[in-house]
């Protein structure tokens, strides 16, 4: 398999076909409630904002005909869709009243329980046919996500190519070793892999968590003893070409949407939810919680970053080298797989 890491600008057009081909997930809903509310999709291949109408969710180049400023700023805000550089206003077709005859391109929006996503290609793929068996798997996660929102989505940049975060999340291989006070702890890493399910480019995977180290982990936590979600797992989705999902039995729910900004610069824009209750708990204790867990979330991902970008740092000594993969990395051999079919 030759690294497809270390890329150039020629490289980049060609990806356009592996992140431009269908759809692609933009944030979750409860992030476009209120009315102007929007999300922002800034890539190297796009500049996308996703904003809410009065209820309706619109999707709408971002760079305003006048004179190709950006309009909205931020991965996420509120504001209604007007130009800072001279005042042009857009409704939700995208027209101006300051130039009739000028119209921001737009592009279709697909919910799939809480995940919104956008259709880049303009193709006729509908958005169940694209997730497959997976569309209903994201309806029933949405279903678990508790109502209550304390954060809003927070950016890590990565100096990383894109394609060393996607290989990173599809494998537990490394949890002993650099996650060993966080996932290592819950024995992550230890016994085999099992439930792994794929659709085109998706797919999902389960790793067992030790039970003896798993009752060390959640004690104290019998108040979300009565959730509807409950398996004795660490579950990962990869939905391509842009979202991770993991849940960490049913209890933690971790959404991310990677962003490729150059061939070796990454926005990983990240999104948590706990899981839903069905009895009374005091809101401190379910924050409290939420708090703890998105701490120990985003140490995980801090960690990663460290190897990540030291990866990167090595591309230019091993240009024409082969990655070896060893029987504990399947979905990146998929990966890559899927990867070169699409982009050649």
């Amino acid at each position: 398999m030759k690294n497809n890491l270390y890329i150039d600008n020629e490289q980049i057009l060609k990806e356009t076909s592996y992140f431009n081909s269908d759809w692609i997930f933009v944030c979750l809903k409860s992030s476009l409630i209120e009315n102007n509310s929007f999300v922002t999709l800034k890539t190297y291949y796009n500049n996308i904002v996703v904003q809410n109408f009065r209820g309706k969710l619109v999707a709408l180049s971002n760079i305003c005909v006048h004179r190709f400023n950006t309009i909205q700023n931020g991965i996420e805000g509120k504001s209604a869709l007007v130009c800072d550089y001279h005042s042009w206003g857009y409704d939700k077709l995208g027209k101006t009243r300051s130039d009739k005859s000028a119209c921001l391109e737009s592009y279709e929006v697909g919910e799939c329980g809480d995940f919104v996503f956008i259709n880049i290609s303009k193709n006729n793929t509908n958005l169940t046919d694209y997730l497959g068996n997976f569309h209903q798997e994201l309806v029933d996660l949405s279903s678990l996500f508790n109502n209550s929102n304390f954060s809003k989505i927070k950016t890590i940049k990565h100096q990383a190519n894109w394609k060393f975060l996607v290989e990173n999340v599809l494998e537990c291989y490394h949890c002993q070793s650099v996650h060993s006070e966080s996932l290592g702890s819950i024995g992550l890493g230890l016994g085999k892999p099992y439930n792994h399910i794929t659709y085109n480019r998706h797919d999902s995977i389960e790793y067992p968590v030790i039970e003896e180290n798993k009752k060390k982990k959640t004690k104290g936590l019998k108040l979300f003893e009565n959730r509807d979600l409950k398996h004795q797992s660490y579950k990962h989705f990869y939905i391509a070409p842009n979202l991770f999902i993991s849940s960490t039995e049913g209890l933690f729910f971790y959404i991310g949407r990677l962003d490729p900004i150059s061939e070796t610069e990454t926005n990983l824009h990240v999104m948590f939810r706990i899981s839903k209750i069905n009895n009374e708990v005091n809101k401190n204790i379910i924050k409290h919680f939420y708090e703890a867990s998105l701490i120990n979330s985003i140490n995980v991902i801090k960690e990663d970053q460290f190897i990540l970008e030291n990866q990167q740092m090595n591309m230019k000594f091993v240009q024409n080298k082969i990655a070896l993969l060893t029987n504990e990395e399947p979905r990146i051999i998929n990966f890559h797989k899927e990867y070169n079919r699409l982009i050649n």
